[in-house]
């Protein structure tokens, strides 16, 4: 389905799509018998036709897609561009420290593979290659967590810098 399935469908009649508007918009109230009384008809004997285009035009969920959309469009306008600037100014340092974090543990962990290595060559010891393949593994896969980290968090710096310049462009 379409992002906006709220609207009109394509086979929904006017008749049809005028009683979804009206279920549609009750909100949390919404039943088919408040329908037919807001149409002026009896619930009695209307509450059947409601019924059918609602499961053959998928009210309920429509109106699902419709409500998450008004939550999401009130709580964006909720929060004002300084403060979702700060959180993500946060949210990007604190990324970054993890990023450095991990690319160094990683960088530690190749240390450690390399100092065991020498140390068991000199004793004329071998690891057993399920001992190198799990250092191997953890230090490439530190390395690159970090890698990933600091990847986003230099993305993130990209929206800063876009919000800010929003910011000084709005009144």
């Amino acid at each position: 389905m379409d992002n906006r399935v709220w609207e009109r469908l394509p086979d929904e009649s006017l008749k049809a799509w005028t009683a979804f508007q009206m279920y549609r918009d009750l909100g949390s109230v919404r039943s088919y018998s408040k329908v037919a009384i807001a149409l002026g008809k009896s619930p009695a004997t209307y509450k059947r036709r409601l019924e059918i285009w609602g499961s053959k035009f998928s009210w309920v969920k429509r109106c699902r897609q419709y409500d998450l959309y008004l939550a999401r469009s009130s709580s964006l306008e909720k929060i004002r561009p300084d403060e979702y600037a700060k959180k993500i100014e946060t949210y990007r340092s604190e990324t970054e420290k993890m990023s450095k974090a991990m690319v160094s543990m990683g960088a530690r962990a190749m240390q450690v593979l390399q100092t065991e290595l020498v140390a068991r060559l000199e004793r004329e010891e071998k690891l057993k290659p399920h001992e190198i393949s799990v250092l191997i593994k953890a230090s490439v896969y530190a390395v690159d967590v970090g890698s990933r980290l600091q990847s986003e968090a230099l993305n993130v710096d990209k929206l800063v810098s876009l919000l800010a310049e929003i910011k000084t462009q709005s009144p």
